[in-house]
């Protein structure tokens, strides 16, 4: 009988959507185990810097000795490349898009022009304001206004 890939689950994170991680996280884990999957979590504490998070997690997946990663890390920090390309480079496998996808998905201005320039698929006028420097993280980030009251 083959044997199954060990998974660490990552959960948690430097975001303001960490506790819907950690309750995404703990699901998959339990769903893994089972089913008889070596599955370990990693929860990464709310407070770190994204600095302190990714030396966590590589310390994890080498201590663990994680065959893949499995993704369940939401908002910034889970879904705008930087743990993807993490990942990347200690060339462990992982779930979800690609660093660079992940890093587009997440930057609603790059999307849409990407969206028109390679598929012809034009959208309705938005306003880009741009707050620099302005979340707890340090990062730049966009609002965008598409359409009537609705805020993205």
């Amino acid at each position: 009988m083959t044997e199954l890939p060990r998974v660490a689950v990552l959960m948690g994170g430097p975001s303001t959507e960490h506790d819907i991680s950690l309750k995404s996280g703990r699901g998959v884990v339990e769903a893994l185990a089972r089913r008889h999957w070596a599955a370990e979590a990693v929860e990464i504490p709310r407070t770190r810097s994204v600095e302190e998070a990714c030396t966590i997690v590589k310390t994890e997946l080498k201590r663990l000795g994680a065959d893949v990663a499995f993704i369940a890390l939401h908002g910034t920090f889970g879904e705008d490349g930087t743990i993807q390309q993490l990942c990347q480079q200690l060339h462990i496998a992982y779930t979800g898009s690609t660093a660079a996808a992940s890093r587009l998905g997440m930057d609603k201005a790059a999307s849409r022009k990407r969206f028109e320039k390679n598929l012809g698929v034009f959208q309705k006028t938005q306003i880009i304001i741009c707050i620099c420097n302005h979340n707890s993280h340090g990062r730049n980030f966009s609002l965008v206004k598409s359409g009537k009251n609705f805020w993205s």
